[in-house]
């Protein structure tokens, strides 16, 4: 008897990571990063600390590419001290 074959229809699930994406886990509020949180970038950065609307805004920690290290203040998504930008 026939059991319902699925062949021809078979699909994989890739699991490479778009190295394109951010990938943040943490709090959310309307569907935008806000709270606690910490995002990994592309380029190998990663921030972790306060968002707001989307932005990394507050107390933060950001692991720049090259081993650089910024802890401190963040407003509408850039560090307060000039010298590190992202």
């Amino acid at each position: 008897g026939d059991k319902n074959s699925i062949s021809g229809q078979r699909q994989t699930m890739e699991e490479q990571m778009d190295p394109t994406e951010e990938k943040y886990s943490g709090e959310r509020l309307d569907g935008k990063r806000h709270g606690q949180g910490t995002c990994v970038y592309p380029d190998g950065g990663k921030y972790s600390g306060q968002w707001r609307a989307g932005k990394r805004h507050g107390h933060g920690t950001c692991i720049y590419p090259d081993g650089g290290r910024y802890t401190g203040e963040w407003k509408n998504d850039f560090s307060t001290r000039a010298d590190r930008m992202r």
